[in-house]
């Protein structure tokens, strides 16, 4: 696995993606409704998961509304996503 400390910045953000993707699609949320509770506009949410890009602030708020550490959307669900290449 992967530490957080190992990963570049960009890989930090793909594996927040996959992380978020993962968690969206695993409950069956639509990326409207995550980017609405994060208090995000839509637009910026998509781009955020295409390009990464993620603030702190962001990562908190998504951290809380799925209910996981902050250090599990930054390790791809603690590992359990393969880290970008």
């Amino acid at each position: 696995m992967a530490r957080q400390s190992d990963l570049s910045p960009e890989a930090t953000d793909s594996m927040i993606s996959a992380a978020v993707r993962a968690l969206a699609a695993g409950r069956s949320i639509k990326h409207a409704k995550v980017a609405e509770a994060i208090k995000m506009a839509q637009s910026t949410f998509e781009r955020r998961l295409s390009h990464g890009g993620w603030t702190a602030t962001e990562v908190a708020s998504l951290s809380v509304y799925f209910k996981a550490a902050p250090e599990t959307l930054m390790t791809g669900l603690n590992g359990h996503l393969a880290p970008p290449e």
